[in-house]
């Protein structure tokens, strides 16, 4: 087999974008490429490191379309970062539509400092739990300190009620939650891609089973999900 595979939201990296975005694997070449802003395998040392901070994120319709104006604004955001880390604050933008059709692109502002030893005490017991979010019909799994599925657009059977996520009897009924036939792909892939790099010391867990593995613990008492 030659040439090359990809994911549908593959994007390369270029000089107007911070990050690309998905994945493309180069059968002639032998190259792998993974794009995204936050990118982990392992996990990262317990001692404080790097922190990229946001100092703000806007959608195009809330800069000033006056020049003018846009470069006033933009200094006065640069000015809020402190004078010893300004050196380091980079604009960016994203396109975050569902569809990535250039419906909302936005604009963020960012920066780098080390980290405080309270922020890396935190990110290191966030690395052993896993929840599940649901904020504004998106819900969000994370295991490990990592968001491990993004899903978008939600309405019933997903309800919140009292801080705590449910899903209708309906709903486990009548169906269950699986992976797309795009991430399932994934998973093959760096199945395999595991199994020829055996001598490097580090495993990567199959994320089908990480995600059935979450959902089965918080469906159980005291979970999340877990129905009375």
């Amino acid at each position: 087999m030659r040439g090359s595979i990809q994911s549908a939201n593959y994007t390369p990296k270029s000089p107007c974008a911070k990050h690309g975005a998905g994945w493309k694997l180069d059968l002639d070449a032998g190259d792998f490429e993974i794009n995204g802003p936050d990118i982990q395998l392992g996990s990262l040392p317990s001692e404080p490191q790097m922190a990229t901070v946001t100092v703000g994120e806007w959608a195009e319709s809330d800069l000033p379309g006056n020049a003018i104006e846009r470069y006033k604004f933009i200094g006065d955001q640069v000015m809020k970062i402190p004078a010893e880390h300004r050196d380091s604050a980079e604009f960016s933008t994203e396109d975050i539509s569902f569809d990535r059709d250039g419906s909302d692109i936005r604009t963020r502002l960012t920066y780098e400092r080390p980290e405080t030893v309270d922020e890396a005490s935190a990110r290191v017991q966030a690395r052993m739990g896993a929840s599940i979010k649901l904020e504004k019909g998106k819900l969000t799994v994370s295991h490990g300190g990592v968001t491990r599925v993004v899903i978008s657009g939600l309405d019933q059977p997903f309800v919140v009620e009292g801080g705590q996520t449910y899903i209708s009897e309906e709903f486990l009924d009548e169906g269950s939650i699986g992976l797309s036939a795009e991430l399932q792909s994934q998973s093959d892939l760096l199945s395999a891609l595991a199994a020829s790099i055996q001598a490097v010391n580090f495993k990567i867990t199959d994320p089908a089973d990480q995600i059935r593995q979450v959902i089965r613990d918080e469906l159980k008492p005291g979970g999340m999900l877990h129905r009375n």
